[in-house]
């Protein structure tokens, strides 16, 4: 329906939403201007033809044409949230500016504000959004009150479901004016909110709800709360939350370490440990393999004949005179394997034999040993099978 909410009457602009107090009508007033309507002396401000006032118990009270109207600026007061948002806006600033001129949908050039207040030259907007409003036209709105010097009140609806942070409008309209104002039309209350955040990057909303009959409007165009004094009380309390848990963290990290430096530790004695029991494996073994050599050494002795087993479960273990040492070497046999294939991989290792003790030969120098011990572990590191392919390789 294109409704008016505001009327002239005698020279002054009348607002519906003047005839209650608290929720309640003003029965006084309401039967005055009751009696001004049917007189005709309602005026429309657009038009300048009379209104008719209806003012009854069901709905908000609202002004409107006679029926055949051609009056094209009656415009549409929106939804009954909107209508419910104007006449509590309209209350809180009768409330602040009792001796104000206060009207409601008021239109100033481009722009038409929900609440609008003019107290000897003091100037201040209200506006109700849904959230479903264009974000520029918002803004562009603050920037013409702000340029016509009108101080301004936003104020969002409060949707059913309330995030932990805030949607891209209420993000906008606390750059705007420092703190996002929620009304709950149903409650009666404002709900003023800010984000803050903290040390740790993350966000946190610091909110207070207040009940609208007990609030003012000064005449710097702010909501008059102690919400300041709280948000810098509950920020004080973000922060050493924060701080706590961070130190929470930071010991934790210090145990993880701590923890991770002793499994290194451990780690490095195991390694260390098993690196001496490898070396000790490996000394074993050369001392056994000298003992072989000296047991070989022992079959020429004194200038006499030793007899001397070199057969080992059925298999033959030879010697070798090593001449750039002045040692004999005894040569353990290959376990298993073809008959065929440990001939030709003894063969190969006879050429490795020879070709070491050239080397030796030609090279004479303290680092022998280590040849001599790499040669070694050549012999027990390699199988039957390798033998064989390195043999088989040379014949290429």
């Amino acid at each position: 329906m294109n409704t008016f909410e505001n009327a002239i009457f005698k020279g002054n602009l009348f607002c519906v939403y003047s005839l209650k107090n608290n929720g309640e009508y003003d029965e006084e007033l309401r039967l005055k201007m009751k009696k001004a309507s049917q007189n005709g002396e309602l005026i429309c401000p657009e038009c300048h033809k009379p209104l008719v006032l209806c003012a009854g118990q069901l709905v908000l009270p609202y002004l409107r044409h006679e029926k055949g109207s051609t009056c094209t600026e009656a415009r549409n007061c929106g939804s009954e949230q909107s209508i419910k948002a104007r006449a509590l806006l309209f209350d809180l600033a009768k409330r602040s500016f009792p001796d104000a001129e206060i009207v409601t949908n008021y239109k100033l050039d481009e722009q038409i504000a929900d609440v609008y207040i003019n107290d000897l030259g003091n100037k201040i907007a209200i506006d109700f959004y849904m959230g479903n409003e264009k974000l520029e036209k918002c803004e562009q709105r603050f920037l013409f009150y702000c340029g016509k010097k009108i101080k301004y009140i936003m104020l969002l609806d409060e949707h059913e479901k309330r995030a932990a942070s805030f949607s891209t409008f209420e993000y906008l309209i606390a750059k705007l004016q420092d703190r996002c104002l929620i009304l709950n039309t149903q409650m009666k209350t404002i709900c003023f909110q800010k984000q803050y955040k903290a040390e740790d990057e993350k966000k946190y909303i610091v909110e207070k709800t207040y009940n609208i009959a007990e609030l003012r409007i000064s005449k710097q165009g702010i909501i008059e709360t102690d919400f300041d004094n709280l948000y810098l009380l509950k920020k004080e309390k973000i922060d050493m939350l924060v701080y706590r848990r961070k130190q929470e963290e930071q010991k934790e990290k210090d145990k993880q370490d701590r923890i991770k430096l002793e499994v290194q530790k451990k780690n490095h004695e195991l390694q260390q440990r098993k690196k001496e029991e490898q070396e000790q494996e490996k000394a074993i073994k050369l001392d056994n393999y000298w003992a072989t050599i000296n047991k070989a050494k022992g079959i020429f002795c004194d200038g006499k004949i030793v007899r001397e087993k070199l057969v080992e479960n059925g298999k033959r273990t030879y010697i070798m005179y090593v001449s750039a040492l002045d040692e004999y070497w005894l040569i353990p046999p290959f376990k298993t394997g073809e008959t065929w294939m440990i001939n030709k991989a003894d063969e190969e290792r006879s050429h490795f034999l020879y070709s070491m003790n050239d080397y030796l030969q030609k090279n004479p120098s303290s680092d022998n040993e280590k040849l001599v011990c790499k040669s070694i572990d050549v012999f027990q590191s390699r199988s039957l099978f390798e033998w064989y392919t390195y043999w088989k390789k040379r014949q290429q």
